[in-house]
């Protein structure tokens, strides 16, 4: 999972947002309860402006 956060991580700072969403809601499908993956995810989401 943490390879994947800083995968995620390093796809936004590169403004690859949509790569990065992609993986984040991934992430999130398999840790639900997981509150930093859900946060990163939702800034995601704000960056696309699916917010």
């Amino acid at each position: 999972m943490q390879k994947e956060m800083e995968r995620a991580i390093g796809l936004r700072n590169e403004q690859k947002y949509k790569e990065s969403n992609e993986l984040l809601m991934k992430l999130v499908g398999e840790f639900p309860g997981d509150a930093i993956i859900n946060y990163h995810c939702a800034w995601s989401l704000d960056l696309l402006g699916k917010e």
